[in-house]
């Protein structure tokens, strides 16, 4: 499957800090997560998303309110998968790698 059959679909995730994988969805079918180093995580869709956007926000994975801090997304940085989206964490200040957990949107039009 290409990115051409993922458009129009939408796929997110919800991470904890720690990596662990609390709920997503994909129309391409499975996600996992891998948390490479502190504040880093690749998020992994079964389908190629390398032409997709992303959109990554620092929040909570239930109900409470979020650590405060900064956060970045791109497409598959060590170019292993096409599936892959890389997503790091940091402290407020932007400059220190800090665990957090966070939401990511992967919009495919």
């Amino acid at each position: 499957m290409k990115v051409a059959d993922l458009q129009g679909q939408n796929n997110w995730a919800v991470v904890k800090a720690d990596g662990a994988l609390v709920r997503s969805q994909s129309s391409a079918g499975s996600v996992s997560v891998e948390k490479v180093a502190t504040g880093q995580y690749e998020v992994t869709f079964a389908k190629d998303v390398s032409a997709c956007a992303y959109e990554a926000t620092i929040g909570d994975t239930a109900n409470a309110v979020p650590v405060q801090g900064k956060i970045s997304v791109s497409g598959d940085t060590d170019s292993d998968n096409p599936g892959d989206v890389f997503v790091q964490t940091f402290e407020p200040n932007g400059t220190v790698a800090m665990d957090s957990a966070f939401h990511l949107y992967v919009s495919c039009p």
